[in-house]
């Protein structure tokens, strides 16, 4: 067929496959920026910050995939998110 994209097949990583190549501090690091940026763009901080990323920002501190990504940075979700709910309520107040 003409024009038809093809999948790549795809299978899950094996234990210890990529034990050598991963540097745990820096998966941190970009967990770290999945957040800081989510956080930013739920404040409406930075040139991609619409009304649209704000709102789908704002719905993300409430997913599991917050408390997925505060896990993988090595954060606790709870502390995560009373930090943000505080900043939020004294954005308001200002």
């Amino acid at each position: 067929m003409r024009g038809s994209r093809q999948i790549a097949q795809t299978r899950p990583v094996q234990p210890g496959e990529f034990a050598e190549a991963v540097d745990p501090a820096m998966c941190r690091i970009l967990w770290c920026a999945v957040l800081h940026e989510q956080w930013r763009l739920a404040q409406g901080v930075g040139f991609q910050a619409t009304s649209a990323t704000k709102h789908a920002a704002r719905v993300w501190f409430k997913s599991k995939d917050f408390g997925m990504v505060c896990h993988l940075a090595g954060l606790d979700p709870a502390q995560v998110l009373a930090s943000y709910r505080a900043q939020v309520e004294n954005r308001g107040a200002a």
